[in-house]
């Protein structure tokens, strides 16, 4: 609800002192109701996990009367989520709330408080998103469950979500360090509202929370998640029941390299027979059963993933109790892993973004007419910025360091036309065999300096340290990503390295 619409909505509750504490006392909320109200301005979308189309119908609700005893002396810690008083001392809270912190808090019901949940993360009710996404943590008991559906708020974005959009499997429930934790991907901007259930495991779920979230930009390469388990991604407590603690991961994602191994292992806390089967949105998971190598010693269990291929995947881990003579013969989800290469793509983006703007650089060096390079020739005593910016230009080139110390050197390397042309030499530089000790001196003489400050002694020379800067930048991606791989190259393409190659 906005701050002007909550600035409206008067009404009245006691406060009582009881038992040496305050306490509130609501008389209308406790002995009545309105069920079925609706604004009409949401349409659900998904449903834990499950894509639905269901658009609310404006009705004004029926009233009901019944008791509900959570208004009848309720702790004012709690109250203050629900209403807020014309007089700061009726607060009744150690630490008062502005107006303004009330009217952006999260939308938390009665059961938000009878199942202690807290919310993790930002506490606020109005969420933005981030690269197309958004992120709700929160915590409760041991033995609570969380789930959620998500609504498109067509009134509030100006439009019907997309017909031939359906979300399925658009939010990833993942459970990390206690919490649980909702990572929604948006592929459609607007105006969405993210409802949190919970309950016990297998009982009925009750509304414990809600948040309203604002997309402006749909999240890059927007796709499902390939798995929505129950229990969520990530080891936690329903592992350990099933028989396993896991020793390599203890977190829901797992960075994962194409056509290389990856070792998920577990240790046995009972006898229990394990299988694991990898999902993928585009291979069905019998076409990717290859790519488990499943080992077990006497107290630990072993799985070797590789990906075939770029993408999101999901390891989900079974076991069957064989102690428990009773138990089902069906196997019981333990454990889900979501396996991503994101990083090693965001590596390549990141490479290529470098790259891409070195080259860039580099036809602008080569559009420069001769009368821009012959001013900085002629000069004869050159400041200091010019004078590493061109020594730092012909280290990259290959000269000695100790040549080009003579500024009178460099002079004469600018006198050179043809192929000894330094224009010449820059359309065929690659910085594949740059040698360490090149790029250290390089960035010695140019950390200092900007293109900003080069431009004042001249184009020319904003030019070459925009040239070299970005050169320095583009070996130092490359450079990252081979850490990465530890292994050389691996490109799906050899997105590099000399300025006349195309990507």
């Amino acid at each position: 609800m906005e701050k002007t619409q909550l600035q409206t909505k008067r009404n009245s509750w006691n406060s009582v002192y009881v038992a040496g504490g305050w306490r509130l006392v609501f008389p209308l909320w406790s002995f009545s109701a309105v069920t079925g109200a609706s604004k009409g301005n949401l349409t659900l979308v998904e449903d834990a996990g499950q894509a639905v189309r269901k658009e609310e119908v404006a009705s004004e609700g029926s009233k009901i009367t019944q008791m509900n005893e959570y208004y009848f002396l309720t702790n004012p810690v709690e109250f203050i989520h629900r209403a807020y008083p014309d007089e700061e001392k009726w607060q009744l809270i150690s630490k008062p709330w502005t107006f303004e912190q009330f009217a952006e808090i999260p939308y938390c019901k009665q059961d938000y408080h009878r199942h202690e949940i807290n919310i993790m993360s930002d506490f606020c009710g109005i969420l933005t998103s981030k690269d197309g996404e958004c992120d709700v943590k929160i915590q409760g008991k041991i033995d609570t469950y969380f789930t959620y559906k998500l609504y498109f708020k067509h009134t509030e974005s100006g439009k019907k979500i997309s017909d031939d959009l359906q979300l399925t499997r658009y939010v990833v429930v993942m459970r990390e360090s206690g919490c649980w934790h909702f990572q929604i991907r948006f592929a459609e901007t607007g105006v969405y509202k993210l409802e949190i259930l919970g309950g016990g495991k297998g009982l009925a779920h009750q509304s414990l929370c809600e948040f309203k979230m604002i997309c402006s930009e749909v999240k890059e390469n927007c796709r499902p998640v390939p798995l929505n388990p129950a229990i969520g991604f990530g080891p936690c407590i329903d592992t350990e029941r099933a028989g396993l603690k896991a020793v390599s991961h203890i977190c829901a994602k797992v960075d994962v390299r194409r056509r290389k191994e990856t070792v998920v292992s577990f240790n046995f806390l009972k006898h229990v027979t394990v299988e694991a089967r990898l999902h993928n949105i585009d291979c069905s998971s019998a076409d990717l059963q290859i790519y488990i190598n499943q080992t077990i010693s006497k107290n630990e269990v072993v799985f070797k993933v590789s990906v075939p291929k770029s993408g999101e995947y999901a390891l989900q881990i079974n076991t069957k109790d064989d102690e428990d003579e009773l138990a089902s013969d069906d196997f019981e989800n333990a454990c889900n892993y979501l396996l991503s290469n994101d990083k090693e793509q965001n590596a390549v983006k990141e490479v290529k973004k470098h790259v891409n703007a070195w080259k860039a650089s580099t036809q602008e060096v080569l559009r420069m007419e001769q009368t821009q390079i012959v001013p900085i020739r002629s000069v004869r005593q050159p400041k200091k910025i010019l004078e590493d910016i061109m020594r730092a230009t012909f280290l990259l080139l290959g000269e000695w360091e100790a040549s080009v110390k003579d500024w009178d050197y460099i002079r004469k390397l600018l006198e050179q036309s043809g192929n000894k042309s330094v224009k010449s030499r820059i359309s065929s530089f690659t910085i594949k065999t740059l040698r360490k000790n090149i790029c250290k001196s390089v960035t010695a003489l140019t950390k200092d300096h900007t293109v900003e400050d080069a431009r004042k002694i001249g184009h020319g020379a904003a030019t070459f340290c925009d040239w070299v800067q970005k050169a320095m930048a583009a070996k130092e991606t490359v450079d990252t990503y081979q850490n990465y791989l530890q292994e050389g190259t691996d490109y799906e393409s050899d997105v590099f390295l000399s300025s006349d190659e195309v990507f």
